[in-house]
């Protein structure tokens, strides 16, 4: 009777005056043990009352917390989530031509190029109802570029443009209370690329105006994904047509061991994805993206010296990958070909590469490669990947990259790429990019 008096006055001093620790109460109980006065397993059952308890008293406390916080934070905010991210990067360039005579020819450094360059991108989403979704982003950006939202530290510190990157409204059937037997989802605005690519056709920072609609049915193991797209280009004099990207993706993943108790058996994924874009008058449309810096063949025309595209473009594009997971590390196989079917010639790309890693904790990493062939034709080079050598199409190189998690949502990366002109002079752009990228 006694010792369960003593049982008791300690467990409720515990809980009842938060000053006392969880270690305070083992020191006595501990000394209680000492003396005889109670034994190693009524000992034990106070300090598992304690916990229990406390821990509940715990849990009541964040609950009341959440609460009031909720009655705190009006209805609209709780449905926003923001995000972003900043880049500070250091880029090198070193590019080579060879200049060739009647009988000699004599290959000679060109010029360097060594800048500091900077990225910032905010953006919001609104959960606007259980269908419903709205986002906005701005990004640094420079010269109106599509394909880039660096900008160089220069001009003698000057402020630095924040453009509109991203402004859309998205609808999906997934959020109703009675879902579709098949999701769909369609969205219009300004938004990021809806298809399955690689950076041999799109450029990452691109993002498309117009409107767009997915279709994502599943059987079992295999999910299958169909989307399209209007996407107008430019708007120009009514006595011309309007250049438009009309696009449209088929593509499949599937798991066929998704329940398997082996890693990487359960992570394989196997992704493939045929798209066509069809440009529409885009031989007329592009006179403001100066196509013939981007490697594309052009015309220039007698009058004011404008700069025409000399062939239209109708690329297909097939794309696949494989994932699955190496020594506790996620790896992946990646291919992409594309091939211009209007062109008539130097109308073809493909690239093959392998990721492994994921550089998304505190020192961890990933590593990378790929081989990339593009010639000058096969795709609209003013939207091909800018980080490959000088940017736009006609080359054919080397990439390797690597980055290391250092800080929770921060990571230090390194890439550096070797690009050969496929024809023409012998050129030669060599580039070695550092990357500090923090996430938050």
């Amino acid at each position: 009777m006694r010792s369960g008096m003593i049982l008791a006055s300690i467990a409720a001093s515990c809980l009842v005056v938060p000053a006392v620790q969880a270690s305070d109460a083992d020191a006595i109980l501990d000394k209680l043990v000492e003396k005889g006065v109670l034994t190693s397993a009524e000992a034990q059952e106070v300090r598992n009352e304690i916990g229990g308890q406390a821990k509940q008293r715990d849990d009541e406390m964040r609950a009341l917390i959440k609460e009031a916080g909720a009655d705190l934070v009006p209805k609209w905010a709780q449905s926003v989530a923001w995000g972003g991210d900043i880049r500070l990067r250091q880029e090198t360039l070193w590019q080579w031509h060879t200049a060739k005579t009647d009988s000699t020819s004599e290959r000679k450094h060109a010029s360097d190029r060594n800048r500091q360059r900077i990225r910032m991108r905010l953006g919001m989403k609104a959960k606007v109802g259980p269908a419903l979704e709205a986002g906005v982003r701005i990004a640094t950006s420079s010269d109106l570029s599509p394909i880039s939202t660096n900008q160089t530290m220069s001009d003698i510190f000057d402020k630095k443009d924040l453009f509109l990157d991203q402004a859309y409204i998205k609808a999906t059937t997934a959020g109703l209370a009675q879902p579709w037997p098949v999701p769909i989802a369609v969205w219009g605005g300004k938004f990021e690329i809806p298809f399955a690519f690689t950076p041999l056709v799109w450029d990452p920072d691109v993002t498309l105006e117009g409107l767009a609609a997915s279709l994502t049915p599943a059987a079992g193991p295999v999910e299958f994904a169909l989307s399209g797209g209007a996407f107008p280009i430019d708007e120009l004099k009514a006595t011309e047509g309007d250049p438009v990207l009309l696009a449209g993706q088929a593509g499949v993943t599937w798991s066929p061991a998704s329940k398997h108790w082996r890693p990487s058996l359960k992570a394989l994924k196997i992704k493939a994805a045929a798209a066509y874009y069809d440009f529409t008058n885009l031989e007329a449309g592009l006179k403001t993206l100066k196509s013939a810096r981007f490697g594309n063949a052009v015309l220039v025309t007698s009058e004011e010296e404008v700069t025409f595209l000399a062939r239209d473009f109708d690329e297909l594009d097939v794309n696949c990958e494989m994932s699955t997971m190496i020594l506790h590390r996620p790896a992946r196989l990646f291919g992409d070909y594309v091939r211009n079917t209007s062109a008539g010639g130097d109308d073809e790309g493909y690239m093959a590469g392998v990721r492994w890693g994921r550089s998304d904790a505190a020192w961890s990493w990933e590593a990378g490669y790929f081989y990339e062939h593009l010639e000058s034709d096969a795709v609209v080079g003013a939207f091909t990947d800018s980080d490959f050598g000088e940017g736009g199409t006609g080359g054919e190189g080397h990439v390797a990259s690597i980055a290391v998690g250092t800080l929770k949502g921060s990571t230090l990366g390194a890439r550096f790429c070797v690009v050969n002109a496929i024809k023409g002079d012998d050129r030669q752009a060599k580039q070695f990019q550092v990357d500090w990228v923090t996430k938050f």
